[in-house]
């Protein structure tokens, strides 16, 4: 059975990433343990420990890189594999992984009421969402106005929230399509709370698709390069299209995403790719 390090540093929320793991332990699929609290004085800022990170087996051996950009990375983390969930370093014994929603029990407790049908899905397109990054804008000029084209949109600032989890989700899963705008990384937990709820994801420019088994085109996600073409897309997705799509994303996520898929796919690719 698979030993998985939790940090118990780093400032972090417990969401994400971090709630997969609690999953994982729950439904009995690994080990899950506590990592070690360094002793102080710390030579690095509390976020770049190498405790900050989760591990399989042991600190050094598989590192599962959970953070958005590679802001983390410096000459004292060294790893023998390492698994990438946005931002993916190129480099040697490091591969592609898998994503998640931002608060994934609820995001499954609101797929367990019922995925909705084409018919059932009153709303066209949504975005529901802060600013987080500047390719997110569009208060100057030049800056692509996605909101144009969107049916509900809501850009608040960084820790403005417009509904609780649950209702957030629940209104994502009302709508045929949604918005993806690059986050703080070139993923953003949107891409999967969407996808999850089998609501057809829009990718824009900047949007990664670079997963351990990648995210394709008019299969999993229609692509615009503009909010013109987002109202295109949207316009010719007839709705045989979008119910493929739609099932074609709730597969992809099962397989990948969920509580059980992502933690297989991580076994699997540790047990492809490890070398000991």
């Amino acid at each position: 059975m698979l030993k998985i390090i939790k940090p118990s540093v780093g400032l972090h929320d417990g969401s994400s990433f971090r709630e997969v793991i609690d999953t994982w332990d729950e439904l009995g699929l690994c080990n899950v343990v506590p990592g070690d609290v360094p002793k102080k004085p710390w030579n690095l800022e509390e976020t770049q420990l190498i405790e900050s990170r989760p591990w399989v087996n042991e600190i050094g051996d598989i590192m599962l890189y959970d953070n958005p950009v590679l802001d983390k990375l410096h000459d004292k983390l060294s790893w023998k594999m390492a698994l990438w969930a946005n931002d993916v370093h190129k480099g040697q014994n490091s591969y592609a992984w898998t994503f998640w929603p931002k608060h994934p029990k609820i995001h499954a407790k609101v797929v367990n009421k019922g995925i909705k049908s084409y018919n059932d899905r009153k709303n066209e397109s949504v975005f529901i969402g802060s600013y987080t990054t500047e390719k997110r804008s569009f208060f100057r000029p030049n800056d692509p106005h996605w909101h144009t084209s969107i049916q509900n949109f809501w850009m608040g600032n960084q820790n403005q929230r417009l509904y609780g989890p649950e209702q957030y989700l629940e209104i994502l899963g009302d709508h045929k399509f949604g918005l993806c705008l690059p986050g703080v990384g070139p993923k953003c937990l949107r891409d999967m709370e969407l996808i999850g709820l089998g609501t057809v994801p829009i990718f824009v420019p900047g949007v990664s698709t670079d997963y351990y088994e990648p995210l394709e085109e008019d299969k999993h996600f229609l692509f615009a390069r503009n909010h013109h073409e987002v109202k295109r897309k949207i316009q010719e997705c007839t709705k045989e299209k979008w119910e493929y799509m739609s099932n074609e994303c709730r597969d992809w996520y099962n397989r990948n995403a969920s509580a059980k898929g992502s933690f297989e796919l991580t076994k699997k690719i540790i047990e492809k790719h490890y070398e000991k």
